[in-house]
């Protein structure tokens, strides 16, 4: 099954579709990012294409389209996830993946940290990260924040709610994320 997160987003970067023939790439996860060159004066000649960003449960993982019109899409990695969840994810999996342009031309994406087949799939012991019974079902507690200015290479922060705001220590859930 696929899930599209929130992901039409106008962007100025070209993206090459890989031919099938073509190894799936993987984004770049990177320490630092230096900042973009200055946008064309005319900013709507420079936005080439659409771009959507969605996950599928049987990869838990990052997949990009694009799009000229806005209507039909293309996979960008001959449909191969561009970010592996098993790699990035404290549970092995992302989800619900949202990006914006901020105003600093950035690229900005969020994304649910969750694997909701763990167990099944060998990764854990237990159905969920913390007890069903206390937090509910798919109890995650992190959230994944990257941040790029080509949208090939990233920077990734890994967010524990609960831990970062302490009164969300008994909350169920993190998930969906979305930014302004």
């Amino acid at each position: 099954m696929t899930y599209l997160g929130f992901g039409l987003l106008l962007g100025s970067a070209t993206m090459a579709i890989a031919a099938p023939a073509t190894p799936p790439r993987q984004l770049d996860i990177i320490k630092c990012i230096a900042k973009a060159k200055p946008e064309a004066k005319d900013e709507a000649s420079a936005r080439t294409s659409y771009l959507l960003v969605y996950f599928k449960d049987e990869t838990h993982s990052l997949h990009f389209a694009t799009s000229a019109d806005g209507y039909s899409f293309t996979d960008v990695n001959d449909g191969a996830p561009v970010l592996n969840g098993r790699d990035v994810a404290e549970q092995k999996g992302i989800r619900d993946p949202y990006i914006m342009r901020g105003p600093d031309n950035a690229f900005y994406l969020a994304m649910t940290d969750l694997h909701i087949f763990a167990k099944r799939e060998g990764l854990r012991d237990t159905d969920w990260q913390r007890p069903t019974d206390s937090y509910g079902w798919g109890n995650n507690r992190s959230m994944l924040f990257m941040k790029s200015y080509d949208l090939t290479h990233w920077t990734l922060a890994s967010v524990t709610i609960d831990q970062l705001f302490k009164s969300t220590a008994n909350a169920g859930t993190a998930w969906a994320p979305e930014m302004i």
